[in-house]
């Protein structure tokens, strides 16, 4: 989630709930639950009209159109896999033209997979890629979705290379800007973040090991890597390693002004598992247009973990979502406990507290809040944050029960029927924190899809539930 639009998600929800304001009347409205439940995204604005999908298996989207007060006006089912159109959905998005329909297609003979745009029913052949029927595709916006990255990576169990093609797309034209491709080697790799930015640079993050058999043993052995394309042809490829320190991750973030981040955290790997208290922050100002890093950050944090004997979920690292700057200098950064575990058969994810940590105004020195959060192998994870005049504001959902927990007791949100209540946690100046309940679901009121959250423009943020789409609007008149 990017600040434009959680930052008014946030005000929103912090002067409606929270407190009385006289000047500034925000508004809240949901749809009428639909029938059927699924997987909703925004697409974009046609004639004031917000444009929300329903993609159902990938083989067909419901398209509803909701007027300002959202009120459904038009509602139509298009098939992609038929004879006619063997295609498989992948992303949908407005463009100068109306509204497009991305999908690919897997050609058996040829080994390739072809991505293709349909407009009003016509379709237009963008890309193809290498592909296997393994193949797995998938799409990701730029911050302010005016780029769109398709990605598409596939195995060759005999050679243990892992192959990635892309293509970056203009979202406003509906065209192809470039498109790349490069391999790794799936026993000294492993495939890590991506991101595409406003400007149309791909970043794709791995981990090579130096040791085989390393990947779940040894910490030391590890070094993290960002490469990135650019559609002048260029590629510049960042390398990150420091001795004696465990290395779990890479974050790749965009913020304001078109900056990208490259950040993580360094762990001691000498400390026992059962006294992390401490980490070392990473971090790299990354200019989009010429590619080199402007600003460097290398500071210990302490306070990431309670002190003491941790049980090993009380151990996870910790992932950054979000950097602010502040108007007095220095950075805010707000971070995540996250892990995801696969086996053969399964992924699960764990979150659990949040870190928000602020660096010094020499960017020398820097200080933790710890919020405890008790989640894990949930289905609407993670957070919303925002940065307000130089104060923190978060949202995630939680029991009502954990409200004032500390950590030393705690209740575990295991999925979604547990959960019952939105949060709010305000860190001020004085890095002091607050944390209140909006709202119980008990009251009615729709449960957010909190990763689901998109911008309509410069007031209206659209949201979404299990059966309802949402928008709130920031009146600032």
């Amino acid at each position: 989630m990017k600040p434009t639009y959680i930052l008014f998600l946030a005000v929103i929800l912090f002067f409606s709930f929270s407190y009385k304001v006289s000047a500034q009347q925000p508004t809240f409205n949901w749809s009428q639950p639909f029938t059927s439940k699924g997987n909703f995204r925004f697409a974009g604005l046609i004639d004031s009209q917000l444009v929300v999908i329903q993609s159902r298996a990938g083989k067909e989207v419901v398209v509803r159109r909701f007027s300002p007060s959202l009120a459904v006006t038009t509602e139509t089912v298009q098939t992609f896999a038929s004879p006619e159109t063997p295609a498989s959905y992948l992303i949908s998005f407005v463009s100068d033209s109306g509204l497009v329909h991305t999908l690919y297609q897997y050609d058996r003979k040829k080994d390739l997979m072809t991505i293709s745009t349909d407009w009003a029913g016509r379709i237009q052949v963008l890309a193809a890629m290498k592909a296997i029927p393994q193949s797995f595709v998938y799409a990701i916006f730029s911050a302010d979705r005016s780029k769109l990255l398709v990605c598409n990576f596939y195995y060759h169990r005999k050679t243990n290379m892992v192959e990635r093609e892309f293509i970056v797309l203009s979202s406003s034209a509906g065209q192809v800007l470039y498109s790349g491709s490069f391999r790794l080697n799936s026993r000294e790799a492993t495939s890590g973040e991506i991101k595409v930015d406003n400007l149309g640079n791909a970043y794709f993050g791995s981990t090579t090991y130096r040791q085989a058999g390393s990947k779940l043993s040894a910490k030391s052995i590890a070094t993290q890597h960002v490469t990135v394309f650019s559609a002048s042809g260029r590629s510049v490829a960042y390398s990150f390693e420091y001795p004696g320190r465990y290395v779990p991750g890479i974050d790749i973030i965009q913020e304001k002004n078109n900056a990208v981040y490259i950040a993580g955290l360094a762990y001691d790997e000498e400390v026992k598992a059962t006294r992390i208290s401490t980490a070392d922050l990473f971090l790299y100002r990354i200019d989009p247009v010429r590619l080199i890093y402007t600003d460097s950050v290398y500071i210990t944090v302490n306070g990431l973990y309670p002190e003491g004997k941790l049980k090993k979920d009380d151990r996870l690292p910790y992932t950054i979502r979000h950097i602010y700057e502040k108007t007095t200098g220095g950075l805010v950064l707000i971070a995540e406990q996250y892990q995801q575990i696969s086996t053969q058969y399964s992924t699960s994810e764990k979150y659990h507290d949040i870190a928000c940590i602020q660096t010094g105004k020499d960017q020398r020195s820097g200080s933790v809040v710890r919020i405890p959060k008790f989640q894990f192998d949930t289905d609407n994870p993670s957070i919303l944050s925002a940065f307000i005049q130089d104060t923190v504001y978060l949202l995630y959902n939680d029991l009502q029960e954990n409200l004032h927990a500390t950590g030393e007791s705690t209740q575990y949100v295991s999925n979604k029927k547990d959960r019952n209540g939105l949060f709010l946690v305000t860190i001020g100046k004085d890095f002091q924190y607050k944390k209140e309940l909006l709202y119980g679901y008990d009251s009615g009121q729709p449960m957010p899809v909190l990763l689901a959250a998109t911008p309509i423009d410069n007031r209206r943020i659209f949201l979404c539930s299990d059966e309802q789409v949402g928008v709130l609007m920031y009146d600032d008149k």
